[in-house]
């Protein structure tokens, strides 16, 4: 950050500490970096107020990369807009009472700036996590956020369009990355099967979009998922929504269930959410039908990935995937 951002952004802390606290004053800033990964620029702050307070905040710059996460490089244009995340937790979280309370957003078009300041949320990533039991409460929580929106999102332009014109184009990307790959033999090796892929790919698009629309997080995947057990209750703290839109809802539930489970735990956690998603008032197709369409948009979400980057780039080794694998995986049980 630079030193004028540094000073924006105490002028910033001091606005927003008048607004939320009034008769009180900022007296002192630390700012410490965050020790998760991520894709942008995340510091961790400590706010001092005249009362004699500290506010525990998270500061994250989603204009701004994180050193080493080639987060410019992996993100194609057509995805990334900065005002999106921002837009989600001005326009929509504040309905949402299970979410990261966020104590103010910036933009600032001129100046590159675009801030969250998030209150922080002492919680592993629900990946760290291996009781299965918080992942049915991970995708409860999904099912009772669905449902607020379910047949009428909310509409802005920020916001993504998962729609079938989406889909065909990471597929339409994937394959080209394989043209030009730093591994001539991976290259090919995933040239073949995405070709061998295609109609069960095509077929997945329209099963998809058959679901309901609703407002998706985009990228509901265990390691934004934050899980807190200090409190009475467990608390489920969905982060980073950057690929934040409109679509079916089976494509965050197959982020979700993507990875190492079982099909019995997956079955239980897909189960979790129709009950949790009924209960809020909304309809849900029976279990057998959704689970086929959550594996549909399984196969969606590895093409996606392979359309990332091809093999340029690769996360960390903790959260690392082979989305090839998946893939076939996906389009095995679908053709079974």
């Amino acid at each position: 950050m630079t030193a004028a951002h540094a000073e924006r952004l105490e002028r910033e802390l001091a606005r927003l500490v008048r607004l939320r606290r009034p008769g009180v004053r900022l007296v002192a800033v630390e700012r410490s970096r965050h020790l998760a990964p991520s894709s942008w620029a995340v510091e961790d702050l400590e706010v001092r107020l005249s009362d004699g307070s500290v506010v525990q905040l998270v500061l994250k710059d989603v204009t701004r990369e994180a050193p080493g996460s080639g987060a410019r490089t992996v993100k194609p244009a057509r995805v990334f807009d900065p005002r999106r995340e921002i837009w989600i937790y001005d326009n929509v979280l504040p309905r949402v009472p299970e979410s990261a309370a966020c104590w103010g957003t910036v933009t600032d078009e001129e100046a590159g700036i675009h801030w969250l300041l998030l209150e922080r949320v002492d919680g592993r990533p629900l990946w760290e996590v291996g009781d299965a039991t918080v992942w049915m409460s991970a995708a409860e929580w999904l099912g009772r956020f669905h449902a607020k929106f379910l047949g009428a999102p909310p509409r802005c332009a920020v916001l993504m369009e998962h729609d079938r014109h989406l889909h065909r184009w990471w597929f339409g990307r994937a394959l080209a990355l394989t043209r030009n790959g730093a591994n001539a033999a991976l290259s090919l090796r995933r040239r073949e099967t995405l070709m061998r892929l295609a109609p069960l790919h095509r077929a997945a698009v329209e099963r998809v979009m058959g679901e309901a629309p609703t407002l998706l997080h985009g990228e509901f995947y265990p390691a934004n998922i934050l899980v807190d057990d200090d409190g009475p209750e467990r608390s489920i703290v969905p982060v980073d929504w950057e690929m934040a839109g409109v679509g079916p809802c089976v494509l965050d539930l197959a982020a979700l269930t993507s990875g190492g489970w079982g099909e019995d735990d997956r079955a239980a956690f897909v189960a979790s959410y129709a009950r949790a998603r009924a209960e809020a008032g909304a309809h849900c197709p029976p279990l057998a039908p959704l689970l086929e369409s959550v594996e549909a948009a399984r196969l969606l979400l590895a093409v996606q990935w392979l359309g990332w980057a091809g093999d340029a780039w690769r996360p960390p080794t903790e959260l690392y995937t082979n989305w090839l694998e998946e893939a076939v995986r996906s389009a095995d049980r679908l053709s079974a």
